[in-house]
């Protein structure tokens, strides 16, 4: 299967970067106008308030669906991870690079966060490369933004990349089978807007970390998330948890809002230690918001305690922030700002996660 990647040495004039900058995803507005049926799976196959039909066959196909899409006009590869030095020493981090298409351009936009626990420190950094698609055969994924990579291809991936004073070069292969969220990899959120989504929500991760000039082993695990399709012009916002609990489980739950702020349904996947996965309904877990965060830079205000239930499992936890100060400014790439943060659990199952709050902060204004 040929695949469009981006064409080596083929650069945009300014007028096409600010096309691409202003379709990303991550805004929640993106472009429509493809003729393929797999991009663009009617509404009806799946909501976020509903498990997949068993009469649906799953709709991704793996390792090959690791590769770009060319008839997907967003797409994203996301990493987070906890890392461990041999001092004791802890940090996180989120890695993301955003693929949107515009007929034969492309853009790549990178994000990074580390967050440096014992310092109280959350460095980010951002980069963009913009080119012109042209098929290509290569399996699975590759970036490479000014010396940040990322690759990956059937679980098996190596990272690097780093923020102020941060810098990380790691190998990770996947501990559990990728999980296909709904059950066939398909996640639709209404007005005719689909996506195809999977993780592999638990991966062995090692390598090094710099630090101030030190360079430390680390090792850890890590999180993997695959997202692409074709939407319309909407606006949505989200709560997201990746959460990995120490009896070996995985969870991923998301709730999802409108662009008036209205709730569009929620959704979730419980991963057992056994890498069994099930789809969780709206109905069969609660998240409830406690104390806020608000950010001086954008005025926005974001729950960073919750309390989550998963009756059907026995769970019962808090969920804490590492450092509250999370917010991602990505106005110079995305165009917007969200907070992405390392969080703790604690109660019936202790575990360690990443939440995405997208949605709360107002638009970026300007050129």
């Amino acid at each position: 299967m040929r695949r469009a990647g981006p064409e080596k040495g083929t650069w945009l004039r300014p007028w096409a970067i600010a096309a691409l900058a202003a379709a990303t995803v991550f805004l929640g507005v993106a472009c429509g106008g493809s003729d393929s049926p797999r991009a663009s799976a009617p509404p009806a196959v799946v909501s976020v308030a509903e498990p997949v039909p068993q009469a649906v066959p799953p709709l991704v196909s793996l390792p090959a669906d690791d590769a770009p899409h060319a008839d997907a006009t967003t797409e994203w590869w996301y990493y987070n991870g906890h890392l461990r030095a041999e001092d004791g020493t802890r940090y996180g981090f989120h890695y993301v690079v955003f693929q949107v298409r515009m007929g034969e351009l492309i853009a790549n936009l990178a994000h990074v966060a580390v967050t440096d626990s014992q310092e109280h420190v959350y460095a980010t950094g951002q980069r963009s490369a913009f080119a012109r698609a042209t098929p290509t055969e290569q399996p699975g994924f590759a970036f490479d933004l000014s010396g940040w990579r990322m690759e990956g291809y059937d679980g098996s991936d190596r990272l690097a990349a780093g923020a102020q004073g941060y810098a990380f070069n790691l190998e990770l292969s996947a501990v559990k089978p990728p999980v296909l969220h709904t059950g066939a990899g398909v996640v639709g959120f209404g007005a005719g807007t689909n996506s195809y989504y999977y993780s592999r929500t638990r991966m062995q991760a090692q390598g090094t970390l710099g630090v101030a000039g030190r360079e430390l082993p680390v090792e850890g695990t890590a999180w993997f998330d695959h997202q692409w399709g074709v939407f319309t012009t909407q606006v949505l916002g989200w709560d997201w948890f990746a959460l990995q609990l120490h009896d070996g489980s995985d969870v991923m739950l998301t709730r999802v809002r409108g662009g008036d702020g209205s709730p569009l349904g929620a959704y979730g996947t419980w991963v057992g230690a056994d890498g069994v996965a099930r789809f969780l309904t709206a109905q069969e877990f609660e998240v409830s918001p406690g104390g806020a965060w608000r950010s001086e830079a954008s005025g926005a205000a974001y729950p960073v305690e919750w309390s989550v239930r998963i009756p059907g499992y026995g769970v019962d936890v808090a969920i804490t922030p590492v450092v509250e100060a999370s917010e991602f400014d990505a106005t110079p790439t995305t165009r917007n700002r969200y907070w992405e943060g390392e969080v703790g659990v604690t109660g019936s199952h202790g575990g360690e996660g990443f939440v995405e709050l997208v949605g709360y902060a107002p638009p970026a204004t300007g050129r």
